[in-house]
């Protein structure tokens, strides 16, 4: 059976507007789920109901890296409160103990703020490698030379399938210095916007960073379209179906 597991709803006491609303929905079972897991998933979908809010789904992987949706929650923003709010929930519903080492998702601080704040620093942050090869991709556009262009991609597929932490960053030093010693000032901007975006930040990209657990979240974002095209037929719904 279906609960909530949190709700909130602030109204604006002068237009009666909601300016905050969120409410977790899960099952028992689906907790327990979660609880089992050293790892849990969270992503945003648009496109649900006719407020436009995102809907915050969230899971776990299995050790043969298959994702099993847990927790869903309606939310009017998508800042580091809401994520707040969201963990905040699964984590009194399941025992102050309750503490994930594994977080996966894209490049949004928002969703690395608000884990920190209800589970504390010491995790590792997966950050989602579809998401960073999407991005860098469209920047690769930038670089005219087209045998240059798929070369620096091939070598960063190449970077991404290390299998350790000290070889990752040593490979990404020695690939940074080759492509760093051309005259090339469109490769340049990109080896800045890469470095800057990629491996001085959100560099949890690489097979190696969380053995065991995958480094995509390809397996929430099938459960995206899924509900998209089997439960809503990809029409918006009302807030009161939810």
């Amino acid at each position: 059976m279906t609960y909530v597991l949190g709700y909130d709803c602030t109204i604006d006491e002068n237009c009666l507007e909601p300016i905050s609303v969120h409410t977790v929905v899960s099952t028992k079972h689906l907790l327990n789920i979660l609880e089992s897991s050293e790892n849990i998933h969270v992503d945003s979908t648009y496109k649900l109901n006719y407020e436009g809010y995102p809907v915050f789904i969230g899971g776990i992987s299995d050790l043969s890296k298959k994702f099993h949706p847990c927790f869903m929650m309606l939310s009017s923003g998508e800042n580091a409160e809401d994520y707040k709010f969201a963990f905040q929930s699964i984590r009194n519903s399941i025992n102050p103990e309750y503490n994930p080492k594994v977080l996966v998702a894209d490049a949004a601080e928002a969703i690395t703020k608000g884990f920190m704040q209800v589970f504390g620093n010491v995790f590792l942050r997966v950050t989602c490698w579809a998401h960073v090869n999407r991005a860098y991709e469209k920047k690769l556009g930038m670089i005219r030379s087209k045998r240059s262009r798929n070369e620096i991609n091939a070598e960063v597929h190449l970077l991404q399938i290390c299998d350790q932490q000290a070889l990752f960053m040593h490979a990404s030093h020695l690939w940074l210095q080759k492509w760093e010693g051309c005259n090339q000032n469109d490769i340049k901007s990109f080896l800045s916007y890469f470095k800057s975006q990629w491996l001085d930040n959100n560099y949890g990209w690489y097979e190696g960073h969380a053995l065991r657990h995958p480094s995509t979240n390809n397996g929430l974002e099938s459960c995206n379209r899924v509900i998209k095209d089997e439960d809503t037929l990809r029409c918006r719904l009302p807030l009161g179906h939810y």
